[in-house]
């Protein structure tokens, strides 16, 4: 059974009292219906992770890229910036994610030019599943591509330098 709105979502009866009338106005979400649909969400195209992102792909029309960011890190001690795009082992990413992701690569290269952040920051994709335990590391317009486990990947995520007597991320990076 189909509902035409659900109010037990998170911020529905909210809404509701503010403005009487609102699920009768606004243009109903692509809201899985089945159990189902709810495990396997992420393989779809017209669900979001976040409420915020859903509102922008059900209310706007299909003309330019969004995308949310799984993770940024900055370690002001290190002056690390690290934005990390997170997909399983057997995912891609999406043509607007590549766009997105570069022209962030580049904008973080200029900020490493300036000195305003170090030569170890950059835009990285993320290949790992849960427990999260290693990773494969991939830096978006990069050549650094390196499997990550135990401490470097910890140190990693949490925007510490990697090999202090390395000035850029490198192979030999350990």
């Amino acid at each position: 059974m189909t509902q035409p709105f659900r109010h037990n979502l998170p911020g529905a009866k909210r809404l509701k009292r503010r403005y009487p009338g609102f699920e009768k106005t606004r243009k109903q979400p692509s809201w899985p219906e089945r159990e189902w649909e709810v495990i396997n969400f992420a393989e779809r195209s017209d669900v979001s992770h976040s409420e915020f992102g859903q509102w922008i792909h059900d209310y706007f029309p299909n003309t330019f890229y969004c995308m949310d960011i799984d993770a940024i890190v900055y370690r002001r001690k290190t002056k690390v910036l690290r934005i990390l795009e997170w997909k399983k082992s057997w995912q891609k990413l999406k043509a607007s994610q590549r766009c997105i992701l570069s022209l962030l690569a580049r904008a973080v290269k200029h900020l490493i030019a300036l000195n305003l952040v170090s030569c170890q920051s950059g835009v990285f994709l993320v290949l790992t599943d849960p427990p999260f335990e290693k990773a494969i590391v991939v830096q978006i317009n990069g050549s650094w591509r390196k499997e990550l486990a135990g401490g470097q990947w910890r140190k990693f995520v949490a925007g510490q330098i990697l090999n202090p007597a390395k000035k850029v991320l490198t192979d030999d990076t350990s």
